[in-house]
């Protein structure tokens, strides 16, 4: 079990990260009950969404996972579904939740699914752009929220098979 005081220094780290970086200041942001989701294909590269560069948005010109608001009455599940159509033009058919958490900036619904498609098979309605990025890029990049530890909490602890 970790003490008191084995985590302070992470926490000075953390607050050294975000302290200099572009994202948000805790009380400019709403708390949001949203979903994301985990695209993993058979390279084990994760999709990721450039965000618009619009200042009038959050996190502009951003790396992240796809996902979105839960908008009522819809459940976690049905709102990344909606997300994935909206956003990517892709019918996903099974969708496994990988965690449900309390987060800095609300709560979150992540989803995982295994796909196979290509880049030219995603029709973009928002976001600048999709690519695939394998977990060691991923650690080398600073997306929003918390999806840099959502998507190393699910190499790590995740619920796929390693092959």
């Amino acid at each position: 079990m970790l003490s008191q005081r084995s985590l302070k220094p992470h926490l000075i780290k953390l607050e050294e990260m975000f302290s200099s970086s572009p994202i948000m200041e805790q009380d400019e942001y709403m708390r949001i009950h949203g979903t994301n989701i985990i695209l993993l294909n058979k390279h084990r590269a994760v999709l990721l969404q450039l965000r618009d560069d619009k200042s009038t948005i959050p996190y502009p010109n951003m790396w992240a996972l796809p996902g979105g608001h839960i908008q009522e009455p819809e459940t976690p599940q049905e709102c990344i579904l909606r997300e994935i159509r909206e956003e990517l033009g892709l019918e996903l058919k099974y969708v496994s939740l990988f965690t449900e958490a309390e987060r800095s900036y609300g709560k979150e619904h992540t989803y995982w699914a295994y796909v196979d498609i290509s880049l030219k098979d995603i029709t973009l309605s928002e976001r600048q752009a999709v690519q695939w990025f394998t977990r060691n890029e991923i650690k080398k990049m600073q997306l929003i929220y918390e999806d840099n530890r959502i998507i190393e909490d699910f190499f790590t602890y995740g619920p796929f098979e390693i092959k």
